[in-house]
């Protein structure tokens, strides 16, 4: 198992050193669409599959397939280290809209496995990766993500019964959460 953990931990350094190094502004944009499609569609394929796969079988009998969608997701979320913002919105939107289509079928795996409480994570992160890549475009599809990680998760244990938790959009755009009477 430490092994396997050592593998998983240098092929996500490995991914975030090759989008560090695609995601610089002076590659050409034909080659950096070129670089970042042959990486994402094969990853986002092999998603799609485990994803169908899923379907037709009880995905808690599964741990090898949830174990290769979690070394996947990690893969993508490194290599989305390598973009700014103002690269995948402003000056090269074909970037942004290939990691929007990732996160479209990322978001998948919230419905696909509900339960599984470490995929949830994953996805959560790279949730959190878009926010930081592609800024306020990425708004459309938090609602989608929230619904789906709120859907299954356990109820708030609150001391006070009126008590509640509001989301807030803050001044700078952020989800905040705040506790009301």
């Amino acid at each position: 198992m430490l092994l396997c953990k050592l593998v998983a931990e240098n092929g996500s350094h490995i991914f975030e050193a090759i989008g560090l190094l695609i995601g610089m502004e002076d590659v050409p944009v034909e080659k950096q669409t070129d670089f970042l499609s042959s990486l994402l569609s094969p990853l986002c394929q092999q998603i799609e599959a485990l994803i169908a796969n899923a379907k037709v079988q009880n995905p808690e009998e599964s741990p090898a397939k949830i174990w290769n969608i979690q070394q996947i997701i990690m893969a993508i979320n490194a290599l989305s280290k390598g973009f700014s913002e103002r690269l995948v919105t402003a000056s090269r939107p074909a970037i942004g809209l290939m990691f929007k289509k990732t996160l479209d079928v990322l978001l998948q795996i919230l419905v696909i496995f509900p339960k599984i409480e470490s995929l949830r994570y994953k996805v959560t992160s790279f949730v959190h990766r878009m926010v930081d890549t592609l800024g306020a475009s990425v708004f459309p599809y938090l609602p989608k993500a929230l619904e789906q990680l709120l859907a299954e998760s356990e109820r708030l244990d609150l001391s006070v019964p009126s008590d509640a938790l509001r989301l807030n959009l803050c001044n700078s755009g952020i989800l905040c959460y705040s506790w009301i009477r």
